[in-house]
């Protein structure tokens, strides 16, 4: 037995809610694509000239990495006590007038060193 706190409703059951469908929050495939070319050139007996062309994320691929969980808003409570949870969508936000993201949205991309396009170049000389 699991026991408490590790489901919705601390009795050891379904870690999950049941109205979100499977796999609902996952993100998009990361890619990434880097390339480097390089020519080397002889200018002269004893002197070597080394070219190279670096370019990082070519495709310019944006990869997502955080993804809006909040699934519910606590609505008003009823006369009878109970408070009910409202499904948190475009529509819902915008008719309540909150400065969210729906549902679902993506909220972060790559953190990584090149998350835009960038290309470097580079020239070296050897004698």
């Amino acid at each position: 037995m699991t026991g408490g706190h590790e489901s919705i409703n601390g009795s050891g059951g379904a870690v999950y809610l049941p109205t979100v469908g499977r796999n609902t929050l996952r993100l998009p495939d990361t890619s990434r694509l880097d390339m480097r070319l390089t020519r080397l050139v002889r200018a002269g007996e004893r002197m070597r000239v080394r070219a190279a062309v670096e370019v990082f994320n070519l495709a310019n691929h944006v990869s997502y990495t955080g993804v809006q969980q909040r699934a519910f808003l606590v609505g008003t409570p009823a006369a009878n006590g109970v408070t009910p949870l409202i499904f948190q969508d475009a529509n819902t936000i915008a008719a309540e007038g909150l400065n969210v993201r729906p549902f679902g949205t993506y909220t972060a991309s790559a953190a990584n060193d090149s998350r835009e396009r960038q290309i470097q170049l580079g020239l070296r000389f050897d004698f």
